[in-house]
């Protein structure tokens, strides 16, 4: 599969409908995060600072600071600065078209670069048993996650079954020198050590 590196400035109300444009499927994962500008005090905002979920188009894109789209083929990110989108496109060639239509242009780096073995990350939390919930109260829905020094609530958009942890595949791409320079994510999981 060959694959592309695109970025460049989209404005920020042209930005959501370039990640439709992109055609990502609702297989594909969002990962969005919002900085606000304000003091947060309740919990219930906290929580929807950093979202992780399935992509679906009707998500505010704009709205976020920060954040990405992926799937095994590819991945789009951006970051909010002003007015404008600093986005980034790793991925296969297919979108090419659309990318160009909104002004991104095609980087070379990507060329003198090679694709390492993908790799997987074990995220933060441990899925909160039926007697975890129950102490924790409304907050806590089946199927979230918790870790002692974060604060909230995590929720990953994984499958509901018994594995106990959520792990990220990474695709990393390194130079000659077995340095990671580029990367992206591909796969989200339910998984535990025994499976």
């Amino acid at each position: 599969m060959e694959e592309a590196l695109y970025a460049g400035e989209v404005t920020v109300n042209d930005f959501p409908q370039l990640v439709i444009d992109c055609g990502f499927s609702h297989h594909a994962y969002a990962l969005v995060e919002q900085l606000p500008a304000w003091v947060i005090t309740r919990a219930n905002e906290r929580q929807d600072l950093l979202r992780f979920t399935h992509f679906d188009p009707a998500i505010p894109f704009a709205a976020y600071t920060s954040g990405r789209v992926f799937d095994n083929q590819a991945e789009l990110r951006w970051e909010k600065q002003g007015n404008m989108m600093q986005v980034v496109y790793l991925g296969t060639r297919e979108r090419a078209e659309v990318l160009l239509r909104y002004k991104l242009q095609k980087k070379d780096e990507l060329v003198a670069l090679k694709p390492a073995d993908e790799k997987k990350y074990v995220l933060f939390g441990e899925r909160l048993r039926p007697e975890d919930l129950k102490k924790i109260g409304q907050a806590a829905q089946t199927g979230d996650f918790a870790e002692v020094r974060i604060p909230r609530i995590l929720r990953y958009p994984v499958p509901q079954d018994e594995q106990r942890y959520a792990r990220l595949t990474v695709r990393e791409y390194v130079d000659e020198q077995n340095r990671v320079v580029l990367f992206r994510f591909q796969n989200l999981e339910s998984w535990s050590s025994s499976s």
